[in-house]
């Protein structure tokens, strides 16, 4: 896999965000989020800050929903947002994460 997205993840060298969005409806989520980490720190880009984006939010009920966002914030550094990509109202704490994080770089003149 790492091969095959070589090219990719050297352009992620120069970000200064990464977004990494993730299926919460997937049994799975957290061994996928720690494969992810484990590349990214395997190719030393772990340093970059990271917003952690739980998609299909709708498909899980609240109560697990906060377990598993609590868990990810708990485990990581890295901020988390729910969002269901077809209910475009919960978009907005992404918006503001990006945008909240975009605020803290200093544009060069």
């Amino acid at each position: 896999l790492v091969s095959a997205f070589r090219a990719t993840l050297q352009e992620i060298s120069d970000s200064d965000m990464l977004v990494h969005v993730i299926d919460a409806s997937n049994p799975r989520v957290t061994q996928q989020i720690e494969s992810v980490e484990k590349i990214l720190a395997d190719l030393e880009l772990n340093r970059i800050p990271q917003i952690i984006v739980l998609n299909k939010a709708d498909l899980l009920n609240k109560a697990d929903l906060d377990t598993l966002q609590r868990q990810i914030m708990l485990d990581r550094t890295a901020e988390c947002v729910s969002i269901s990509a077809i209910r475009r109202e919960t978009l907005r704490p992404l918006v503001e994460a990006v945008a909240m994080r975009i605020g803290k770089f200093e544009v060069a003149a």
